[in-house]
């Protein structure tokens, strides 16, 4: 990529295009989920120990539930900041390849499927 194109991003999407090339984030992502899962055995064995109240628990699971939603709510924040990247990306691709840009949300093998469809097919060795 050259100078300009990194510029013409948004600063989330400069982030998460810097993040894709971060070979520790796969295992910071993997430690988390398994730490929130540690917790809540943790807390579940404790209640168990000490015969905690129902209230108690109630909260414990609460509190994990919304950690959870908000994990949640980021992983698909950031998957949708990646879509938006990668047709931005495709983008600059198909004008330096001068070929007629996909539509936002379309599918860039839409264009390529009349130019498919009249090639002939492989012969196979049946």
């Amino acid at each position: 990529m050259q100078r300009n194109d990194i510029q013409t991003l948004e600063s989330g999407e400069r982030r998460l295009l810097d993040a894709a090339f971060d070979p520790q984030a796969g295992a910071r992502q993997a430690r988390n989920i398994m730490l929130d899962g540690l917790l809540l055995v943790i807390f579940g064995a404790a209640v168990a120990a000490w015969s905690l109240t129902e209230g108690f628990l109630l909260v414990v699971l609460v509190a994990y539930v919304g950690f959870s939603i908000i994990e949640k709510i980021t992983y698909a924040r950031a998957l949708g900041g990646y879509r938006t990247l990668v047709q931005k990306l495709v983008h600059r691709v198909e004008r330096l390849e001068g070929v007629t840009l996909t539509p936002d949300y379309g599918h860039p093998s839409d264009s390529a499927r009349p130019a498919l469809a009249s090639m002939p097919l492989p012969a196979t060795d049946r």
